[in-house]
């Protein structure tokens, strides 16, 4: 799972909770007034423009396209269903020279590209239909 997902949950928690920062306390007892530097998460990125064409060969060729703010790369994760029934497992990634992988996708504001060949023959030989899931 991406290190962008796991801080977007942790993030979503906090929003809307008042509470106090925690102050330091000095060994004589004194509570300290200064607070510790927040440190703020960066935005995940979004999978958008999901592209997965109807074919029953081996290979499919999946283009998706990635958005974030700042330009972080991402980790991507390609999961199909294949009975229909909600429960997703990861793909096989198939060999090639003009796809890429999906650790450390490159992003940008306005959206990135990306080419994934998944070897569907492995994954779900005899399904006539399946859902496709890509998230970041």
């Amino acid at each position: 799972m991406s290190r962008y997902l796991s801080s977007f949950i942790v993030a979503s928690m906090a929003v809307g909770v008042a509470c106090e920062p925690a102050r330091p306390v000095h060994p004589s007892g004194v509570v300290s007034s200064a607070s510790s530097k927040v440190r703020l998460l960066k935005e995940p990125a979004r999978v958008t423009a999901l592209e997965v064409p109807a074919s029953p060969d081996g290979c499919l060729s999946i283009a998706y396209t990635l958005q974030q703010p700042d330009g972080e790369r991402a980790d991507v994760v390609v999961e199909v269903d294949a009975q229909g029934d909600g429960s997703f497992q990861r793909v096989t990634q198939a060999g090639s020279t003009d796809h890429e992988g999906l650790l450390a996708r490159s992003t940008s504001p306005e959206g990135v590209t990306h080419r994934f060949l998944w070897n569907r023959a492995v994954d779900v030989r005899a399904a006539t239909s399946v859902n496709v899931r890509v998230s970041a």
